[in-house]
């Protein structure tokens, strides 16, 4: 996915016109679903243990979130991405 955004950030540089536009909300969309996809994301911690695997996921999501959205920032996409999305955990 990065690589696929990496070069649609490219071409949006590159182009002119109607073609940046259209590229660049393409980008966008790309990373709004991306951001979608990760808030399905269902992490089970079937041992039902102390709770920290499940503090681990969670740190390790949110730190994905924000690599999209410093992403976005980075090319100048809006920075506001929606987190209206639950994550869930099960135990």
């Amino acid at each position: 996915m990065r690589a696929e955004a990496e070069e649609l950030a490219k071409n949006a540089l590159e182009a002119k016109g109607g073609a940046y536009n259209k590229l660049r909300a393409h980008l966008q969309d790309k990373l709004l679903a991306w951001v979608e996809e990760l808030s399905k994301v269902r992490v089970l911690d079937p041992a039902c243990g102390s709770g920290n695997f499940l503090y681990v996921a969670l740190r390790r999501m949110q730190d994905l979130w924000k690599e999209g959205y410093v992403f976005g920032a980075g090319h100048g996409l809006p920075t506001f991405l929606p987190f209206q999305y639950t994550i869930h955990f099960a135990s």
